[in-house]
């Protein structure tokens, strides 16, 4: 949902208004980047369009970014959700767009700004010249903030993957009593959690003889309830990989971390896997995980 002078409205009623008050047929607007049929379904709300193709449709109008992306308060969950879509699609240019009229049109939400180049760094390896700035800038607003609103859940998120490793556990801390905050929110929750396992699966990885920073991290979960399968499933694997760090030279156990996984190939959970797979293969790896359920190679070929 998008929102437009004050009240809600779906992105495709606007697109629509847009089209409409420039006189446009939506042939002349879909010609050469989608069918007529395609915009024709998008506008009635049956289908909907990746980033990649509403940012052509919007140039070809030459519509700016600001009737999608208000100033107004109201608006910033719109925004994060924007960013969101912009991530799953891996659609760096229209991110890159949207960076580029956050810079010169909203100079009053720099976190939005931050989000942006956060994401293209930590998502796309773009590099900016003011990186360290703008990481400093970004960790010091979650840190003042008692309430944190969803953009900076999302800023943390990113963050967990680019800020040094010795200010990692403080800021899992910071995520953690947040997500305890809102533990019934369930908007809220499963990104928190997300946050949390993927910061602790940072810290395995990059310092693995080192655990109890990562143990210390994970046990702050506690407070947070799980409010779908995936997370029940996400906390599972990373509980099993924490405990293998601790077996020294004991034989380890990975039956349940391929039941699991074995679980979500018959399930079809492909999404899943290709957001956690990726985290846990080089901590798997390292404790030498094999399972007779499927063709481990295989299995890191597909999703790692």
């Amino acid at each position: 949902m998008f929102r437009n002078g004050g009240g809600l409205m779906d992105i495709n009623t606007i697109f629509q208004q847009l089209r409409r008050e420039r006189h446009l047929s939506q042939s002349q607007v879909s010609t050469g980047i989608i069918s007529v049929s395609t915009l024709s379904r998008f506008e009635a709300g049956k289908t909907s369009l990746s980033a990649v193709t509403l940012v052509a449709l919007l140039n070809r109008m030459q519509a700016d970014w600001s009737e999608f992306v208000p100033s107004k308060a109201g608006g910033s969950a719109n925004r994060v959700q924007l960013v969101r879509k912009m991530i799953v699609e891996r659609a760096k240019d229209p991110l890159v767009s949207l960076l580029k009229y956050l810079e010169h049109e909203d100079t009053l939400s720099p976190q939005f700004v931050w989000l942006c180049k956060l994401v293209l760094m930590a998502e796309f390896n773009m590099s900016f010249s003011d990186k360290e700035e703008v990481i400093q800038a970004a960790m010091a607003h979650l840190y003042q903030q008692e309430y944190w609103p969803l953009v900076s859940l999302e800023i943390c998120s990113q963050l967990v993957l680019l800020t040094p490793l010795t200010s990692l556990p403080t800021l899992l801390s910071t995520n953690a009593r947040q997500g305890a905050l809102r533990k019934h929110d369930i908007n809220f929750t499963p990104y928190a959690i997300s946050n949390q396992l993927r910061g602790v699966l940072r810290l395995l990885r990059e310092n693995p003889d080192h655990s109890e920073p990562a143990q210390h991290a994970f046990g702050e979960l506690a407070n947070i309830e799980p409010q779908q399968y995936e997370d029940e499933f996400a906390i599972c694997l990373t509980r099993e990989l924490l405990g293998n760090t601790s077996k020294g030279a004991c034989p380890l156990d990975f039956s349940a971390i391929a039941n699991i996984f074995n679980t979500c190939l018959i399930l079809g959970s492909a999404d899943f896997l290709r957001s956690w797979v990726p985290l846990m293969a080089p901590i798997m790896r390292q404790q030498g995980f094999t399972t007779d359920l499927f063709v481990v190679q295989d299995f890191y070929s597909d999703y790692a």
